[in-house]
């Protein structure tokens, strides 16, 4: 018996373009408001922050990413990023992060590897390929 995944809920173009302007807002003038960030992108699934950051680009010609980071640094600006990218974005660039250099994170590799699905594992090699590295995912591993 297969489980039955649920559908995604409906990306409402109101709603995306609200949370867009909130951070614009929140990243632009002078200092940035953080809890209005933090808020946006942690309450949002997956699907609904990348339409969130098209709707940015959309309205203010820029990039969400770009922006978050000019605006912010350290921990939080790593986290912020790996919010709003495809996630298999964020895992080819974490993997290839990890093979970098002298030496090699295997906590990480096999963290990722480990558990995520045949088809995310897919979608992290192609991402690795074709947006980040132009070398295939196994080829650095």
């Amino acid at each position: 018996m297969s489980a039955v995944s649920p559908a995604p809920p409906v990306v409402s173009k109101t709603d995306v373009e609200r949370r867009a302007e909130i951070l614009r807002k929140a990243l632009k003038g002078l200092g940035t408001k953080e809890a209005d960030i933090i808020d946006v992108l942690t309450t949002s699934w997956t699907a609904k922050r990348q339409a969130i950051a098209a709707a940015y680009r959309a309205a203010y010609k820029t990039d969400l990413l770009e922006d978050i980071k000019s605006d912010t640094s350290g921990d939080f600006r790593k986290v912020l990023k790996a919010l709003s990218q495809a996630p298999e974005v964020n895992d080819a660039k974490t993997l290839h992060h990890a093979v970098k250099g002298l030496g090699t994170d295997e906590d990480t590799i096999l963290e990722i590897l480990c558990t995520r699905t045949n088809e995310e594992l897919n979608k992290t090699s192609n991402a690795y390929f074709s947006s980040t590295f132009l070398v295939f995912l196994a080829q650095s591993l």
